[in-house]
């Protein structure tokens, strides 16, 4: 289902995940095959990175039947989109300013407990602007067209930069008026 080599960190995560799932019958499958079918390299002292996290999602839309590369299935392209967006290095280095949460989730998004296949909202925190959508490209793009192009405050995030929790936990302490309903991840 997953990956060899896994840890009781990878474990106890990937149970979240499933825990999440509303089909109890899904997650009875999942919670049954994943102690043995769980096996993604880890050292135990640290926690998951963001690209193994997307490789479990991959692994678990697999064994649920979604074939990712089938590019006319549009559960598919959800879980697709859910999966590029769940790292969004690539749109919010483009500015300090930015700052993205997520909305409602649809069923492809609730089967997997893959937060970001549904609607995002991207922020600027600065002229407090925000789009909302589907794909976190697709939302930027509109974005940048609209406001960015023209703004001369942009700043945007050292080459190096890149997303974390704990950024983005920070990131909605700060901003909590963007959040709907008192989001906190």
């Amino acid at each position: 289902m997953v990956v060899p080599g896994g840890t009781p960190e990878i474990a106890s995560w990937a149970e979240g995940v499933i825990k999440r799932i509303k089909d109890r019958t899904k997650q009875a499958y999942f919670t049954e095959n994943l102690r043995e079918a769980l096996q993604i390299p880890a050292k135990a002292d640290q926690g998951l990175t963001i690209a193994a996290e997307q490789e479990i999602y991959k692994r678990m839309a697999e064994a649920q039947g979604i074939n990712l590369a089938d590019s006319s299935d549009q559960i598919a392209k959800i879980v697709n989109i859910g999966i590029a967006d769940f790292d969004p290095t690539r749109v919010l280095r483009n500015c300090q300013h930015f700052f993205v949460s997520i909305g409602s989730t649809g069923l492809p998004g609730e089967w997997l407990g893959l937060p970001t296949a549904g609607s995002k909202f991207l922020h600027c925190t600065l002229k407090r602007q925000s789009i909302g959508g589907i794909s976190l490209d697709r939302i930027y793009e509109s974005f940048k067209s609209e406001f960015c192009d023209r703004c001369k405050e942009c700043s945007p995030h050292s080459p190096g930069w890149s997303y974390t929790y704990e950024w983005q936990r920070g990131q909605n302490e700060l901003h909590k008026d963007f959040l709907p309903g008192g989001e906190k991840e």
